[in-house]
């Protein structure tokens, strides 16, 4: 899913995890990382548009934070993983290709 539809509105499925995780397209996350860590893998073979949505379930990820493994792919034009450290966090990466990789955007 990729968006909402002009005029109307989508509802989407979360799940919830506080363990390490391995994304699909399109996911949406709550991630609880108030017991440790948690690290994201993004995925592996991603189309133009692909996105992750997550929110930071327990506002811990100030103290704990959440990790998204690039999984070969860049982050924001870089070759690093993207360490999240922000209570609160919530936001979508969105993939725009193999020149920047996955993108920060608003929440889907």
């Amino acid at each position: 899913q990729n968006g909402l539809p002009i005029g109307g509105s989508t509802t989407y499925s979360w799940i919830t995890t506080n363990t390490n995780y391995t994304s699909v397209s399109n996911d949406h996350i709550f991630v609880d990382t108030s017991a440790g860590t948690v690290t994201v893998t993004l995925p592996a073979t991603p189309d133009i548009g692909d996105n992750v949505t997550f929110v930071d379930y327990a506002g811990t990820c100030g103290t704990n934070p959440l990790v998204f493994n690039r999984n070969g792919e860049l982050i924001m034009g870089l070759a690093e993983d993207l360490v999240v450290d922000v209570f609160n966090a919530a936001n979508t990466l969105i993939y725009s290709g193999a020149t920047y990789g996955w993108k920060i955007g608003a929440v889907l």
